[in-house]
């Protein structure tokens, strides 16, 4: 699975880094079920990954330093499938962990879709 991540009016730290491809590495098995083919876990191995993440955290505003600033948007495309999700909460963490659970909702109903 590739993770792009884009920060807009925010530094992105290796820590933050880690936090979100941690959570968002944890759907990949939700995703390896759909396929019976060979699944490219690697960016770099045969072929184009079966699915890619593309992540964008930031601040909404920048004057604002409480309620609810901070979004998180991910869009993850399999093929011939594209699903996305998005928050915006006053804690990142708690907005990147609500984007990871839409996504297992969406993923579990397109798996039930997609196995019938």
């Amino acid at each position: 699975m590739k993770i792009v991540i884009q920060a807009k009016n925010l530094k992105l730290n290796q820590a933050l880094e880690d936090y979100i491809n941690e959570k968002l590495n944890s759907l990949e098995k939700f995703v390896k079920v759909l396929y019976n083919e060979k699944y490219y876990d690697h960016f770099f191995g045969k072929g184009k990954p079966r699915v890619e993440v593309w992540v964008e955290i930031g601040k909404i505003t920048l004057h604002h330093r409480k309620g609810k600033i901070f979004r998180v948007e991910v869009q993850m495309r399999f093929p011939g499938k594209s699903i996305r999700s998005e928050a915006v909460s006053d804690d990142l963490k708690k907005a990147i962990t609500e984007t990871k659970d839409e996504l297992q909702k969406q993923i579990k109903k397109y798996k039930e879709k997609f196995s019938h």
